[in-house]
């Protein structure tokens, strides 16, 4: 990912791609309204207000709807819990205090480790001069933790003084809240599939379908191609399936789905998931099992099926000499070989000589040795007590003959392909992706990305054919509480601000468009309304509440009414609230439309779409004032009102080069990339998903990692794992909350839970973890769509109060103002600036696009042969023992896909160019006994974050708020580890003791990598996480 540093989302340039945009409209005429000097911001505003009416109707209609005798009994649970926690991590992540002990922590574990490398025994070489900087850390140490511990009992007191309701009142306020009047928002929009445009490709994992059964059982399987005539592309995200016997296909793409049978309740979506199951019959796992002793009847006297497999150790004894593994074992591995082939298919890519692919290998790493395959070890058996699951990984070198099908996985060749455009030859010293990728970066690589900024309801873009060559102005499609209502009160108008030096002002008449399908939403700022605070008058804002509900009452959906008296009678009931809104917002939308008016009339922003040079998203970034948005909460601009302070509650706004680098994560207080991010990041190497985040997520649970549904509650709708590594918090997915669950991504889940109401019912698979939420499918009910949105209404719920609480805390507002203030820290590694889009370090198993894993492992878990119950026991042996670790262990900082050598011999280019020695400190050496084998065969991802895999490492006494001291009790902690390891340490020097109790591995944080929140250091262990 070094590759980062030097470019920010471009957009790719083809030549079959017209110059001018990148979204077609229709061409109709325009009317001039003159030079945007002297109309933009009127119009503007006019535009605005006309928007906010047609959410109020939404709302309106969306409660009407409610108040039926059908749902009025309907509930969530999360609705009324008020216990909001798991945010201590965000905390820490974006405190000043925080971030410089994570400094002084990294480099007093690079200083131990550089000691430990030259002098492993001699603790007596303790200076003076290092006990004195242990002693100063040590201070520090305890004023940042008291600083910690203050910032969280004040947000916590402010959380009980926010506002909240109960009732239909509640839900009215959750509405508005959700609708966004003042939020700002990044709209990211699918774009038809690159090779259309017949340019290079690094296209996703295809979705497998049975192809045919050899004569000893073993399954054949290739890429499912979507079956409407006209299409049948492969499949590689989710599918829309139609079960009755008609002339309608059974299996299409979601593109195909969305134009041409949208809507239609006979077909319902599949999330692109492991077909093994559903593949295997009884007859064919006894064909294809040889083992001696298992072909037995089962109590009914029917034939016992082998598949999935119960216990692995029972499929040793196949009778063959040499130890072969029985083929059922395998089955994971032909997943892996189809998937990958139809890669090599889909691409054109030709098969490579065994020469070739070792050059290659070589040539790609960096190292002077050839690259092996590891092959899985499938047992189940129990270790002794001082097994580690996360040891250091053991290279079996095999003979040519006998590598197989795991030499295929690494045999292929790269060419060139369509139209012209060349293979970017850059990707191949791109060591952190998998060896297949590198060869097909393209030197553009979003070529099938729209971005759009929305300012409450307005939506601002450039790229779009015929609009004066500048950027329209249009509403946004409003989002789905219940329904896609028909809205009457809809404005049939559009704006567009030419690109001239006058940049004059047109309008036309607003033509229907298809429905926006987003691949993601990145959520900017989040604005004051409705937030619970006394910010705004509370009694005024509840009047508006009661303005809606009085509006429900009237008839305007009476159809014995014509058309003309409805209109009437809904714009009568609206006028009310809408009247009161536009005092209320009236100082702030001042402030946010007079910046980007400024913005859009400023001749140095260009506002023609240019896929080099003023791409989507160089255009809407550049309408963000920094000055204005970028403080993480309130905010204010130079000049405004009383009136308008703060000016929003929280803001996710970054500047532009942080995006360039890559975070190193090195140490448990270091912040790793968020969902969204690392979303996003997939489109830098030119990877085009047909799946939005949403279900890219669930892939990882339906596809990846073959359970066939996700595994705790909220996962189908927040379809992560909410557990921290390295001791972090003591909560576990399954045992959480909403609050728990949302917070452990504050920004992922308040972006992702926008991107949720931009979806209706037809969007979603049936959940099956949770069927009180499902949309479609067998166990859908109007009630249960109703609990879906809900449940997104109540998790964004619970993110305005936390966010409102940390906004209104002093505590707060100082601990952060370093990441706007005072440029001095941000220069230290400019990714700094992005830590507030961060995330917990992920316990989840290769949770990081599944890309940590090694051959076999990038496509398929280990665990996927196995039944539904041995499959979470793996997959919860390895997340609680990621959750244990006390920290990154030093000498599993390596490169994903790097060569599985010994630390001892290893040199880690790191992200940032600098070559750092991986020694192994003593901590490495041993052996953690609470861990029990995993069936994974140690893949490094699998432990690992992002970039590192770890290994052993002894686990100390682990506070749940990571400061490493032994109590559980996250707030009120000291940072016991870090005050013992300098007591010990003068305690040596003094005695001229023999060894030194200090310390832990670690890295620098100058320069190139950025850190994570809590306090600890030391000596035999600590907690927080990690993930990339």
């Amino acid at each position: 990912m070094s590759r980062l540093r030097n470019k920010v989302l471009p957009i790719l340039a083809v030549s079959s791609l017209p110059p001018s945009h990148i979204t077609s409209s229709p061409d109709i005429p325009w009317t001039r309204v003159g030079s945007g000097k002297d109309h933009l911001l009127s119009e503007l505003e006019r535009l605005y207000w006309d928007g906010v009416k047609a959410e109020l109707e939404n709302i309106v209609r969306t409660l009407k709807v409610w108040q039926q005798p059908e749902y009025a009994q309907v509930e969530v649970q999360d609705e009324n819990d008020n216990h909001i926690h798991g945010f201590d991590t965000f905390l820490d992540q974006v405190s000043q205090g925080a971030r410089a002990h994570a400094i002084r922590y990294g480099k007093m574990r690079e200083k131990q480790i550089n000691r430990n490398l030259w002098f492993p025994s001699s603790a007596s070489l303790i200076s003076s001069e290092f006990v004195r900087d242990v002693l100063t850390d040590n201070v520090a140490d305890r004023v940042a933790q008291q600083v910690s511990d203050g910032i969280r009992k004040d947000v916590r007191r402010e959380i009980k003084a926010v506002t909240t309701l109960d009732g239909i009142e509640k839900r009215a306020w959750m509405l508005l809240q959700a609708a966004g009047f003042l939020d700002i928002e990044k709209l990211i929009e699918h774009r038809p599939s690159p090779e259309r445009f017949g340019f290079s490709k690094r296209p996703a994992i295809p979705q497998l379908a049975l192809s045919n059964v050899d004569s000893d059982g073993m399954p054949n399987f290739e890429p499912l191609r979507c079956m409407q005539k006209q299409c049948k592309k492969v499949v590689r995200g989710s599918m829309f399936v139609h079960d009755k016997p008609d002339s309608d296909p059974g299996i299409i793409c979601e593109e195909c789905y969305q134009s041409h049978y949208y809507g239609r309740e006979e077909y319902t979506k599949t999330y692109k998931h492991c077909i093994l199951t559903e593949s295997i019959t009884p007859e064919m796992s006894r064909k294809i099992c040889s083992c001696l002793g298992l072909h037995q009847d089962d109590t009914g006297g029917k034939p016992e099926s082998l598949f999935p497999i119960d216990d692995p150790n029972r499929h040793k004894n196949t009778g063959i000499g040499g130890g072969e593994t029985c083929k059922l074992l395998q089955l994971g591995n032909t997943i892996a070989l189809a998937k990958y082939q139809g890669l090599l298919d889909s691409v054109g890519a030709k098969p490579r000589t065994l020469r070739d692919t070792e050059k290659a290998a070589i040539k790609a790493q960096g190292y002077g040795k050839k690259n092996f395959f590891v092959w899985p070890q499938h047992s189940a058996a129990k270790t002794e007590p001082g097994d580690s699951d996360f040891e250091e990984e053991e290279e079996l070198r095999q003979k040519p003959e006998a590598q197989g099908s795991s030499r295929r996985l690494k045999a292929f060749k790269t060419g060139s392909y369509g139209s012209g455009v060349t293979v970017a030859e850059e990707a191949a010293a791109d060591t952190d992706m998998p060896l297949f990728f590198r060869g097909y970066t393209e030197k553009h690589p979003y070529g099938n990305v729209h971005m759009a900024l929305r300012v409450g309801p307005i939506v601002i873009e450039n790229g779009v054919s015929h609009t004066k060559g500048g950027a329209l102005i249009s509403l946004r499609d409003m989002p789905v509480f219940q329904e896609r209502f028909h809205l009457q009160t809809m404005p049939e108008r559009e704006l567009a601000i030419g690109s001239g030096s006058d940049r004059l002002l047109w309008q036309r008449k607003r033509q229907s468009t298809d429905r926006k399908r987003y691949k993601a939403v990145m959520k900017q700022v989040v604005g004051v309304p409705f937030s619970g605070s006394d910010t705004l008058p509370h009694d005024q804002e509840l009047s508006v509440v009661y303005d809606l509900l009085a509006a429900c009452e009237q008839p305007f959906d009476d159809s014995s009414l014509s058309a003309s008296d409805k209109s009437k009678l809904l714009n009568s009931a609206l006028e009310p609230a809408l009247e009161k809104l536009k005092v209320l917002l009236g100082s702030r939308l001042k402030v946010y439309l007079g910046s980007i008016s400024q913005r859009l009339l400023d001749e140095s922003v260009r506002l023609t779409w240019s896929a080099t040079s003023n791409n989507c998203q160089t255009f809407c970034t550049s309408l963000i004032d920094k000055s204005i948005f970028g403080p993480l909460v309130n905010g204010e601009a130079s000049g405004s009102s009383k009136g308008a302070l703060p000016l929003y509650t929280m803001s996710f706004v970054c500047p532009d080069d942080g995006y360039k680098k890559s975070r190193g994560v090195r140490t448990k207080f270091d912040v790793p990339f968020g969902l969204t991010e690392e979303y996003l990041l997939r489109f830098h190497f030119g990877r085009h998903d047909e799946s939005d985040i949403i279900d890219t997520c669930q892939e990882y649970w339906y596809d990846w990692g073959a359970f066939g549904s996700t595994l705790y509650k909220y996962q189908d709708l927040y379809p992560w794992d909410c557990t921290e590594a390295y001791g972090r918090y003591p909560i576990k997915c399954g045992d959480c909350n909403l609050a728990k669950h949302i917070w452990a991504f504050p920004f992922d889940s308040w972006s992702i839970s926008s991107h949720h109401l931009s979806r209706d019912r037809y969007m979603y698979a049936p959940a099956l973890t949770d069927n009180t939420l499902t949309a479609v499918g067998q166990d859908a009910t109007p009630s249960s769509w109703m609990r879906n949105r809900l449940t997104v209404l109540s998790a964004m719920s619970t993110l305005h109060r936390a966010a409102t609480a940390m906004a209104h805390s002093l505590k707060f507002q100082k601990a952060t103002a370093w990441l706007h203030k005072d440029p001095s820290h941000t220069l230290l590694d400019p990714s700094l600036s992005r830590v507030k889009l961060g995330g917990i370090h992920r316990a989840q198993p290769c949770s990081h696009y599944f890309e940590a894993g090694v051959y076999s492992h990038y496509f398929i878990a280990p665990w996927a042969p196995l039944t539904r119950r041995q499959q979470v026991e793996a997959y919860e042996r390895q997340r609680d023992g990621r959750a244990n670790l006390p920290d990154i262990p030093s000498a599993s900082r390596k490169r994903r896909f790097a060569r599985h050598t010994e630390s001892s011999e290893t040199y880690y280019l790191d992200f940032h160019g600098q070559t750092t020695i991986l020694p192994i400190d003593d901590t490495t050496r041993n052996d953690p006994s609470c861990h029990h084998h995993v069936w994974m065969h140690k893949v490094d991802g699998c432990q690992s974050d992002s970039h590192f895999a770890p290994t052993s490492e002894a686990p100390g006494h682990i506070c749940a708020s990571g400061c490493g001291s032994s109590t559980r009790n996250a707030a009120e902690c000291a940072s016991g580890e870090t005050i013992r390891a300098a007591e010990m340490a003068t305690a040596a020097a003094e005695a001229s003791a023999s060894r030194s109790s200090c310390g832990g591995g670690g890295s620098s944080c100058g320069g190139g990598s950025s850190c994570g929140g809590g306090s600890s250091c030391g000596g035999g262990g600590g907690g927080c996480g990690s993930s990339g």
